[in-house]
Parts: structure tokens; C-alpha cells; sequence
């Protein structure tokens, strides 16, 4: 279970027993006593639990809205259009992060190894309790399934600010695939006209209707689509750091900026910056190339340096 759901559902039970216990007053010696005692086990758990730190994936989905009827139910067909949009939504962006990127069709890979459990049903406003296999058994470091879950708020975060830089800046990052995604699965909150919480441990991030209708109206006057590219011409120079690079075209002479793919190792952007024969010599590059469509008709494009071979190499 999140640590924050966990911690808010303690805070709620020592709220009402600190109200007991002033209605009770001295009246009742062994209602005190009792209550005091209740006190005291809630307290000890909320300081054990400000130590916990989980390192395999845990998320709480909870729904509220025109799905949800009062604090007992949720309409069926939304609850697993919703629950099936977000496991793909997973499945999608935690191979894109293991793999540096997705293909542009075929089936994902690994798909077994992103599956969530629901553990538990919350009530309240209606939730699904998910986390991974091995929830139980603590690791040294984050599951990739962990990071996953995180950066898919991230993006529901970024596409529902206000702040239109904040999306854009997303947009430019997300996987094509992801994005058919995470469009689908803000298309049917929005249809079934609905709002999320999503907890996790470190932080509750709430979804109103407002967030939703901004979300919406951004994919649907938005288009991403990926290509590869191949191009001669000349490294003029790469920032392992920042992951930047500037490439110059020939004969065009045009110059692409862009970052470097995640495939490329730290040491190899190290030698690439360092290695003085290979800036300016003629080269073989192999780019992304992402085309953003929008509604009014502009277009941005993005590249992602992902091979680099010298042509007397060839």
C-alpha cells in the first residue's frame, strides 16, 4: 500500500480517537485506558511508517464522478476500460524505458513483466489498490516497474498544467506509443466523465474535472509520429552532461540540434566529446526524427541522435 494512503488512513484513526477520548473525558476509566492504548499503537505505527520506503511499485487509481455511485460501486465497463487503459499505459512506457524506445508497430516487449495486481478495493470515492508481484520483498533500488508508475503521473501531471511549456516539453519526450496511450486513457475518463486521484508513496495527485478537459482538449489538437533518418555530414559537437548534440548536414548545410538517445552510453558520450577525430569528420548519422502535429496546422520537429559511424569507417 502507499505510504502516504497509509499515513492518511492512520492520521484518520488517530483523529477519531483523539475525539473519543474528549468525549469520554474521566468519566470512563476503562474506556480511557482503552482508547489511550489505541492511541499509543497508532503513534507508534505512523513513526515506523515515516522510515518506509517502497521500492517496487504500489499506486492507488481512485475514481470519482459520473462512474461512481456514492461510496459502494462504479459502473463495470468504465472501471475496466480504466484499470485495462493504464496497464497498457504501463506496459508500454516501461519497455520504452528499458529499451530506449519502442518500435513503431509489432507487439511490446516483455509485456508479462509490467503486470499489476489489485491487491485491495478502497471506498470512499471508488479505488484499485495495484502493485507489482514481489510487493512484499523489499530491494536495494527502485524497480523499473516503480519508475515507470512514477513517470506515467509525471506525464498526467504534465498534460494537465496549466502552464502550456510544461506540456510541450513533455510532449517532446513521450514515446509515440505511450502517447496513444495515455490519449486513450484520458479519452475515456473524459467520456465517462470522471476525475482521478493517484496516490503513490511520495505523493497524491488529484485530477478534477478541470485537469481532464485540459488534458483532453490538448490530445486531441495533437499528433506524434516518429521516423528514422539517415544523414551524411559532420559532428560538430556533443555535451555528454546534457546529452546534446549539434550535427551539420552536407551539402545542405544545414545544421540539427537535438539529444543524444539513451542507448548511448555515458562513457561512449565521453569519447565522442573527447575523441577530436571525430568532430568534423564526414559522418553517417542515424536520427529520430519526431514530427508534432497540432491542430492549427504548425509543426515542431525533435531529434534524438541514436548512431554515429565515420564514413572512413565504412
Amino acid at each position: 500500500m502507499p505510504v502516504s494512503f497509509e499515513r492518511d488512513l492512520l492520521e484518520s484513526d488517530l483523529a477519531a480517537v483523539d475525539g473519543l477520548l474528549r468525549r469520554v473525558g474521566g468519566r470512563d476509566r476503562l474506556a480511557r485506558l482503552t482508547l489511550t492504548k489505541r492511541k499509543g499503537s497508532i503513534e507508534a505505527e505512523l513513526q515506523k511508517l515515516a522510515g518506509t520506503r517502497h521500492t517496487t511499485a504500489s499506486v492507488l487509481l481512485s475514481f470519482d464522478g459520473g462512474p461512481v455511485r456514492g461510496s459502494y460501486g462504479i459502473d463495470a465497463d468504465f472501471a475496466g476500460r480504466a484499470l485495462q487503459d493504464y496497464q497498457e499505459l504501463l506496459a508500454k512506457q516501461a519497455a520504452a524505458h528499458e529499451t530506449g524506445g519502442l518500435a513503431r508497430m509489432g507487439p511490446v516487449p516483455d509485456r508479462q513483466l509490467s503486470r499489476l495486481n489489485i491487491t485491495n478495493v478502497v471506498h470512499g470515492s471508488f479505488g484499485f489498490l495495484l502493485e507489482e508481484d514481489g510487493a512484499d520483498q523489499p530491494q536495494l533500488i527502485d524497480s523499473a516497474l516503480l519508475v515507470s508508475v512514477k513517470r506515467i503521473t509525471d506525464l498526467l501531471q504534465a498534460f494537465t498544467d496549466s502552464n502550456q511549456q510544461t506540456f510541450e516539453q513533455a510532449l517532446a519526450e513521450i514515446d509515440p506509443r505511450v502517447f496513444i496511450s495515455l490519449k486513450k486513457f484520458i479519452e475515456d475518463l473524459y467520456r465517462g466523465g470522471a476525475t482521478l486521484k493517484l496516490i503513490e508513496d511520495d505523493r497524491q495527485v488529484v485530477f478534477d474535472n478541470t485537469a481532464v478537459n485540459i488534458a483532453r482538449e490538448r490530445i486531441v489538437a495533437t499528433d506524434v509520429s516518429d521516423d528514422e533518418v539517415v544523414l551524411e555530414g559532420e559532428l560538430l559537437g556533443v555535451v555528454p552532461i546534457q546529452r546534446r548534440f549539434d550535427f551539420r548536414v552536407h551539402p545542405s548545410q544545414e545544421d540539427i540540434k537535438g539529444k543524444v538517445g539513451e542507448r548511448f552510453s555515458v562513457d561512449y558520450l565521453e569519447r565522442l566529446h573527447k575523441e577530436q577525430t571525430m568532430v568534423g569528420q564526414p559522418a553517417k548519422a542515424t536520427l529520430n526524427r519526431r514530427t508534432i502535429r497540432r491542430v492549427d496546422g504548425r509543426l515542431t520537429e525533435e531529434w534524438t541522435l541514436t548512431d554515429l559511424v565515420l564514413l572512413s569507417e565504412v
